[in-house]
């Protein structure tokens, strides 16, 4: 073993190489497997201490590198042809000692080598730093290409037409299976407007269609599931939460996961894409026509006031309906709504109470669109964004209903809304516009409500409402008329990735740099620390600059300066001492004090004074 330190720190700069190299080749360092994330997950105190008594030992092999190239600096100073012009000053030696040892010198007379002992122990804490961020499992999350969802969407075929192509006005009785039926995930119809269950999230929804500040809006869904739309919904995702999701696999050697272990999936869904476009009409044919009022018992009671409220908007007549309010029509507001030569336009009429709602027109335009719907399954949020091409187009997409009964229901559902929600005292659709107005006056940090805020409140307001009915018709479809097909989706899963690759790419680095490093100094020692007959015999020249010899060692240091020390006697342990730190008969022998702060091997005294005795108050030289 005469020349262990330099094999094995040869063998800790191959082995962190490989190994640091590995790690960052490895792509994405990756497991996927219920296995390994139970594992993970449920024993994560222990995979965290293994990993960081692994990475203790990996970094011990650059720390032990470290301290070789310690000794045979020290070795080249002592051994090389410089060594008599270059002696090492005790001090020097201690310092040594210290970033051997990886221990700090607190000196203030020696400030310079405390800082440097410091330094270096800071400096060699960060290969552990690496190997911890680079070799510790946790759990992330990553798309597997071989494993995908089958997600359930409403299919609208004719054998269900009855229930999603029927409008019920508000003067007919309708049908149960129209009318809805409760589950537990909540409340579904096909005439959401008409049931109290569905109305008040249908008004509530408007109100938070647009976001007081920078934010994104987010939207409840509108049931039970705990769901929410972080932007628009486009009338699509009603599946998400309400039914189960298949997971297949297309290769035969990959597990199908729990779906316990699925962290979102995204699909695509055709649907439709509702956009509004708002403006201000000073002619507007919509009109208040008094019809009778209600007489009252008492002069204290306020007197029930009937209106109809009727006209035209520019692409049709309007048929209207009956309402009512107190004495006048000033807490009033109504959504008149026309199709009519393939337009869809709504118009509102509303009392003084709603100023911003009077003589609005707007249009309506529903395009079948391809929506890429993405479903977060921990904060049980839906993003649903439309596809688009490269070049801003849209892609080609199915129209799920030709004969646009769908569009029609939803539509003229938001009109028979503003009835059903209309009270004596109030309008609950006008003051859900309003506060939506407000949202965008406070997101545009505007002194006073613009036109242009009102506008923008109002068209947010029906597009959410056009949604909200869309979805509405969706999930009844899969609650009440059971009718769905699948769409593959893609799924991200939960794995255990190995470390981090960047901080891998680090430990490279820094593994790298004290390869080259060790690399570089053992040249110097070769071609400064060799003599001119021994340079050609390099195994010659690094046996005694590299060998066992470690003057740093306390063992060795004593042995040295007692070898070198003229006794006048011998001791044949260290006459015969060939300078290896590991010599064993050096090791037997024992040290003893002379006074305070001399030193003594076997009862031999390390002095070169024949006058001195133990007797004497006189101390010898000390080692």
């Amino acid at each position: 073993m005469a020349y262990w330190r330099s094999s094995v720190s040869a063998i800790w700069i191959v082995s962190s190489l490989i190994i640091s190299l590995s790690l960052v080749t490895w792509k994405n360092h990756q497991f996927y497997g219920e296995i390994y994330v139970s594992w993970v997950r449920d024993y994560g105190t222990y995979v965290s201490i293994v990993a960081r008594v692994l990475s203790g030992i990996l970094a011990k092999g650059q720390t032990y590198v470290a301290e070789s190239l310690v000794v045979f600096a020290t070795n080249f100073r002592l051994l090389s042809d410089f060594s008599s012009k270059k002696p090492i000053s005790l001090d020097n030696l201690k310092l040594r000692q210290a970033m051997k040892e990886r221990s700090i010198i607190f000196e203030w007379g020696n400030r310079r080598k405390s800082f440097i002992s410091i330094a270096w122990l800071l400096f060699w804490q960060i290969p552990a730093v690496l190997w911890v961020g680079s070799i510790t499992p946790v759990i992330r999350t990553a798309r597997n290409p071989g494993i995908k969802v089958a997600v359930p969407v409403p299919r609208y075929s004719e054998g269900s037409r009855n229930f999603w192509a029927t409008i019920c006005p508000p003067t007919q009785v309708c049908a149960e299976e129209i009318f809805g039926s409760y589950f537990y995930q909540g409340y579904f119809s096909y005439a959401p407007w008409k049931n109290s269950h569905r109305t008040g999230l249908l008004v509530n929804a408007i109100s938070q269609a647009s976001s007081p500040n920078s934010s994104t809006p987010r939207t409840q869904k509108l049931d039970n599931t705990g769901y929410t739309y972080r932007g628009r919904s486009y009338g699509v995702a009603a599946s998400v939460g309400l039914t189960t999701l298949r997971i297949i696999s297309e290769a035969d050697k990959i597990s199908v996961p729990s779906i316990d272990f699925i962290r979102s999936y995204t699909y695509y869904e055709d649907g439709y894409h509702a956009e509004v476009s708002c403006q201000k009409n000073p002619s507007s044919q919509l009109s208040f026509s008094k019809l009778d009022s209600v007489q009252t018992p008492s002069d204290t009671l306020s007197t029930p006031q009937g209106y109809w409220v009727g006209g035209s908007l520019p692409n049709g007549e309007w048929k209207g309906f009956p309402t009512w309010g107190i004495q006048t029509n000033e807490y009033i507001s109504v959504l008149a709504a026309v199709i009519s030569k393939d337009r869809y336009m709504y118009g509102f009429l509303a009392g003084s109470k709603y100023p911003n709602l009077q003589n609005t027109e707007c249009e309506v335009t529903f395009a079948p669109t391809k929506f890429n719907v993405s479903v977060d399954l921990g904060t049980k949020e839906i993003t649903v964004t439309p596809v688009l091409l490269q070049d801003g187009s849209k892609p080609a997409s199915i129209d799920i209903d030709p004969d646009r009964a769908i569009a029609n229901n939803s539509f003229i559902g938001a009109s028979y809304l503003s009835q059903s929600s209309t009270t004596l005292y109030t309008s609950v659709l006008g003051d859900a516009f309003n506060r939506n107005i407000y949202n965008v006056h406070l997101s545009n940090n505007q002194t006073s409500t613009s036109p242009t805020d009102i506008l923008e409140g109002t068209t947010k307001g029906l597009e959410l409402l056009l949604d909200s009915f869309l979805g509405s018709v969706g999930a009844a479809q899969l609650m009440l008329a059971f009718d769905s097909k699948e769409t593959i989706g893609e799924v991200t899963l939960d794995v255990v990735q190995l470390g981090n690759s960047s901080v891998a790419t680090w430990l490279l680095g820094v593994v790298g740099v004290i390869s080259v490093g060790t690399i570089l100094l053992l040249a110097v020692l070769w071609r400064k620390g060799c003599s001119s007959g021994l340079r050609d015999n390099m195994w010659e020249c690094f046996s005694i600059l590299l060998g066992d010899r470690d003057f740093l060692d306390y063992k060795s240091a004593i042995a040295g300066v007692a070898k070198g020390a003229s006794f006048g006697y011998t001791l044949e342990a260290i006459e015969n001492w060939d300078g290896s730190s590991e010599d064993m008969k050096v090791g037997k022998l024992e040290v003893s004090t002379v006074g305070d702060i001399g030193l003594r091997l076997n009862g031999k005294l390390l002095s070169t004074s024949s006058n001195y005795s133990s007797s004497s108050g006189s101390l010898p030289p000390q080692v």
